[in-house]
């Protein structure tokens, strides 16, 4: 089965580099002008699995305007907690953001934001559902819109080559074409 993995387009709270995970906001102009032209290059695919935020909504219908989608609520972004709208220079003077920055990949130094492991496991759910509903449809050729944290952990989980987190990263409206095979991720190109 082939997959189309796809960050959703730009926010405003993108552009002025925000914490934002499981706020719902729209695309920016430009975020659905970026979409519209990237569309015109994007193979096809017969279904959409998005996230349920806006952004992910949004994004997938511009790229593939007339193709099914079914939401995966596992695909949503990762739960800053009480950093989410905030910019890295606002949340400076915070003990606990200067804390967390040392380690975001440990639970305990900030519970209330979402570490990494708990992404991962979420992101595998996902990527579980979906293949199952895949193959239950027939499904060879799917598009997987969603957020850059869901996907890193998804592929840091999946992907191959191997890589760590945070080698996974992508830019609003970019991804992976991969081949599944046996809940691996094979990477065939970046898009």
């Amino acid at each position: 089965m082939k997959i189309i993995l796809m960050r959703h387009s730009l926010t405003i709270e993108n552009m002025d580099h925000r914490f934002l995970g499981i706020t719902d906001v729209l695309l920016s102009p430009s975020g659905a002008a970026l979409a519209a032209e990237r569309a015109q290059v994007m193979p096809s695919v017969e279904h959409v699995y998005i996230s349920p935020l806006a952004r992910c909504r949004q994004t997938a219908v511009l790229l593939w305007p007339n193709v099914a989608q079914t939401v995966i609520p596992e695909l949503r972004e990762t739960d800053f907690g009480e950093f989410e709208g905030k910019s890295h220079e606002e949340l400076l003077g915070n003990p606990q953001y200067n804390k967390w920055l040392t380690c975001p990949d440990d639970p305990t130094i900030v519970p209330f934001v979402e570490d990494v492991a708990s992404c991962g496991i979420r992101a595998t759910k996902a990527l579980e559902a979906l293949v199952e509903d895949a193959k239950e449809q027939g499904y060879e050729k799917i598009a997987v819109v969603s957020h850059g944290g869901t996907l890193m952990a998804m592929l840091a989980r999946h992907g191959v080559p191997e890589q760590d987190y945070y080698s996974w990263r992508m830019g609003n409206c970019s991804g992976y074409i991969v081949e599944l095979k046996d809940m691996k991720l094979l990477i065939e190109k970046r898009i």
